[in-house]
């Protein structure tokens, strides 16, 4: 007889249907409730198990069913619950196991790492949208690399950021700032406080709206349908976008987000995305970069400084100081500098993020002069 340590609930429903239990050793057993006479206990088939394998069964790689048929030692074990203090494992022949105690064929786990509860708890405590991303690998291992942990995170928050500016205005770009923090220890689940606070019926409907439009363009497959969602966030939100999926798709990463949508009704919104999902999506902004562009237009003047043959340039207008480049150094020939010679420029704008403060920066590269009527 071995006595076993519950630790963790995988899929419950009335009472565990899978848990998971320890020895004394710290060795993991897979325990699945099968039906049987005895109504004074509960009794499960279980296996051991590798936290590898765990893992893969977690991530949705491995079914339950090729754990129960092929155990990475050959051993089962008949487990008789009586209650969370009282697990006795007994070891179980092989020939011994009746199909009816054996899973369906293809059955995934659900499992959800994230809790509703703490995030909503937390949202009620501070008063503002709390959300969270999580990032697996190919092999559910939970861990990643720093580096890439961070061009993941500072990539994501770019791209909330550009589409709900794109959505809602620069006067509400606030609302998308993501404040990390943490409701657990020792997990690659990353919270966040985002900045906009819930109205009187407990909703934050702005952000909460800008996360579900991100996450509608992973569940699309016709292209079409592709085609018309994400022209709708043309401009800094697919550059953001395409930079973030960049750095899933070169890790082979896939991602869980999730935020609080109403405090009043408990309710959260979110899902997993998977690889394939973000490969058809990065495909589709490769092969269509112009989409990205985004151009601006600024009338004023040329102001002293501005270096006409390297192609740096400087522009008042309306009291604000712009600076940019061109790749085209003629197109200042018969320019005069000075506040009395009015042109209008158009500009490709590009943003990127400022590697000392982590803030958005803009840049302009010039790619129209028209000389308007001098003063």
């Amino acid at each position: 007889m071995i006595r076993l340590n519950f630790i963790e609930v995988i899929v419950f429903y009335e009472v565990p249907q899978i848990f998971i239990a320890t020895d004394i050793f710290d060795t993991k057993y897979l325990c699945l409730l099968y039906p049987h006479d005895d109504e004074l206990c509960y009794k499960y088939l279980a296996v051991r198990i590798s936290e590898k394998r765990l893992n893969l069964f977690k991530g949705q790689i491995i079914d339950l069913l090729s754990i129960y048929q092929d155990p990475e030692d050959g051993c089962y074990f008949d487990v008789v619950v009586k209650d969370a203090n009282d697990i006795i494992a007994t070891s179980l022949p092989a020939n011994q196991i009746q199909p009816f105690m054996l899973p369906d064929d293809g059955f995934y786990c659900n499992y959800d790492a994230i809790d509703n509860e703490e995030l909503i708890s937390r949202s009620l405590q501070s008063g503002k949208i709390m959300s969270c991303i999580a990032f697996s690998d190919i092999e559910n291992s939970h861990n990643i690399d720093v580096n890439v942990l961070t061009n993941a995170l500072d990539r994501y928050q770019a791209m909330v950021r550009n589409c709900h500016i794109k959505r809602f205005g620069k006067q509400y770009a606030s609302e998308a700032n993501m404040r990390a923090c943490a409701l657990q220890a020792a997990s690659f689940d990353v919270h966040f406080i985002l900045n906009e606070t819930f109205d009187m019926f407990g909703e934050a409907s702005r952000i909460s709206s800008t996360l579900q439009k991100i996450d509608e363009i992973f569940s699309i497959d016709s292209s079409d349908e592709l085609k018309e969602k994400i022209e709708e966030l043309q401009g800094h939100t697919l550059s953001s976008m395409r930079s973030f999926l960049q750095v899933m798709e070169k890790n082979k990463l896939s991602f869980k987000h999730k935020w609080v949508k109403s405090t009043l009704e408990k309710s959260t919104s979110g899902s997993t995305i998977s690889l394939n999902a973000i490969s058809r999506v990065y495909d589709y902004l490769n092969t269509h970069t112009e989409l990205e562009e985004v151009t601006t237009e600024f009338v004023g003047y040329f102001a002293s400084g501005t270096v006409l043959n390297k192609g740096k340039w400087i522009f008042i207008c309306d009291k604000k100081r712009i600076t940019g480049t061109t790749d085209e150094s003629n197109m200042f020939n018969g320019i005069t500098l000075g506040e009395r010679h009015q042109y209008k420029i158009k500009c490709m704008e590009y943003q990127d993020t400022n590697p000392v403060t982590a803030k958005p920066k803009t840049t302009y590269k010039l790619i129209e002069c028209t000389r308007l009527n001098s003063l």
